[in-house]
């Protein structure tokens, strides 16, 4: 008989990976932001996914993509025969890659160690995966295959974004008729059961959704348009929808002095900074990135003051020159924002904007050494993430437009 207190290595190991791997998978899949949007091939969803198991580290998954018929077709009595327009699939290759993270375990805790423990840490691990999962794909949505590019209010560059340009329901509408002019597949989604409705997405930060909340027009969209009583997004505070766009909010992640995402980079002041320094410190953890979604050189805002840079580590920025753009060089405490120059990033999407490829699902690894102890339990998959571009190297069913997204508290 096994005692419930009997929990050495040897009496978990059948249990634990039975229940283990599933549910890192699903609650990764659960967890992820893009998980929502993710469908099979021809699926018309933004995110297509394929797995394909026999594949190695290294070697290309081919995803099917839709393509538009052009020609005119035949009219009457006119012979089709010899007219017809050649179908063809669009393909895009995915090269699915190695990931792996692991939780290091002591001795003296593995002697003490038990099944809702190891299940723990499979939760953190399934948070992290999908953190990762997300954080890789904006990557690849906005630096790697950039879309189009626009600019809310009148701005005409990110150098002229300022206080009139903060997201609203007019940058909303400008963008469907961006999306629409470049020929954006529409996402199609069958209301009650009746014919299909063509819309767009649209993904910001939670500043921007604060600014967006500010726009009367959205006010009175949410008023008059959704259900009255308690259900009503004015009380619920969740974001809707505008001009056939349904907008959703990407939330920055904030732990450990980490800081803001792709849609809004931001960072803190974790040495405190002179007004003559040329290396701003941001993290003391070599291999945490707090620097991640910042470009590689640009302008910096603490404060009242901008600062460029010319390079960036995991935990500082290089090459500051202090006092940028007639502003005045300062000192900052430990804790200060630090943003890219309050500029934001309002990302609208259609059908296809990026392919998935996964060859392994994620998968239970352990490190086991004196005599049988396990002293790490990890994760490891194959998967690859690819945005879908066009023979120039643009987003055909995506739009971005950089805003002016001032932090609206001190926090």
């Amino acid at each position: 008989m096994t005692f419930l207190n009997d929990l050495t290595p040897s009496s978990l190991s059948q249990a634990i990976p039975t229940l283990w791997d599933p549910k890192v998978r699903l609650d990764a899949a659960r967890k992820s932001f893009f998980g929502k949007f993710v469908g099979n091939e021809r699926s018309n969803m933004p995110i297509i996914e394929r797995k394909d198991f026999t594949q190695e580290p290294g070697n290309q998954i081919n995803i099917q993509i839709m393509s538009q018929l052009l020609q005119e077709g035949v009219v009457g009595d006119t012979t089709l025969e010899g007219s017809e327009e050649q179908f063809t699939l669009g393909q895009i290759s995915v090269t699915p890659n190695v990931l792996r993270h692991a939780v290091a375990i002591n001795w003296r805790a593995k002697k003490q160690i038990n099944f809702d423990a190891i299940m723990g840490i499979g939760n953190v691990l399934s948070s992290w995966l999908a953190r990762r999962i997300d954080e890789d794909m904006w990557l690849e949505l906005l630096i790697t295959d950039a879309p189009a590019t626009m600019y809310a209010g009148n701005a005409s560059s990110i150098a002229t974004l300022g206080p009139g340009c903060t997201f609203g329901t007019d940058e909303i509408s400008r963008a469907r008729v961006a999306m629409e002019r470049q020929g954006a597949l529409p996402i199609k989604t069958v209301i009650d059961g009746e014919g299909e409705v063509d819309w767009y997405g649209c993904v910001i930060s939670e500043v921007d959704a604060y600014q967006l909340k500010q726009d009367p027009i959205w006010k009175a969209n949410l008023q008059y348009a959704d259900p009255r009583g308690k259900a009503n997004r004015i009380f619920t505070g969740a974001m809707g929808e505008y001009d056939g766009i349904w907008v959703y909010v990407y939330r920055g992640v904030k732990f450990s002095g980490r800081l803001g995402s792709y849609l809004r980079p931001e960072a803190q002041v974790s040495t405190a900074l002179t007004s003559g320094a040329a290396t701003i410190v941001v993290g003391t953890n070599a291999n945490v990135n707090y620097t991640k979604f910042f470009t590689s050189a640009g302008t910096l805002l603490i404060g009242a003051e901008q600062i460029t840079y010319t390079g960036k580590t995991n935990t500082t920025f290089t090459g500051c020159t202090r006092g940028a753009n007639n502003t005045a060089a300062a000192s900052a405490a430990v804790g200060a924002l630090i943003t890219q120059n309050n500029v934001g990033s309002a990302f609208f999407f259609g059908a296809e904007i990026a392919a998935r490829a996964w060859g392994l699902d994620p998968t239970r690894i352990t490190d086991v050494r004196d005599y049988g102890y396990e002293q790490g339990i990890g994760i490891m998959s194959y998967y690859g993430q690819r945005a879908i571009a066009n023979s120039s190297g643009t987003m055909p069913n995506a739009v971005v437009m950089n805003t002016y997204s001032p932090n609206p508290n001190n926090v």
